[in-house]
């Protein structure tokens, strides 16, 4: 596989990427729509999002990566739930 067959490739799963992304926007959207007390789903989702954070130095450590790689893995992710918090109606917690 040449260069340009590779960077068709990696387009090609770039795009597929996009799409799966933006369906499962449009689902959630719609899960949040029709869910009963959306505010309380998104105080779940903080709470889950607040484990999984607490974890993330913890399995950076195990596998061997710098104390900076987990805490920028915390924000990105922090940054990226916030988004599906705010959906619900929910200000993420700092």
């Amino acid at each position: 596989m040449d260069v340009e067959e590779r960077l068709g490739s990696l387009d090609e799963t770039v795009h597929d990427l996009a799409m799966n992304a933006m369906a499962m926007d449009l689902a959630v959207q719609a899960l949040i729509g029709t869910h009963p007390d959306p505010k309380l789903a998104g105080d779940v989702l903080q709470r889950l999002l607040s484990e999984r954070l607490s974890r993330i130095p913890d399995i950076g450590f195990d596998r061997g990566y710098e104390a900076r790689t987990a805490k920028a893995t915390g924000d990105e992710l922090r940054r990226r739930a916030g988004y599906w918090i705010r959906l619900f109606g929910v200000e993420p917690a700092a």
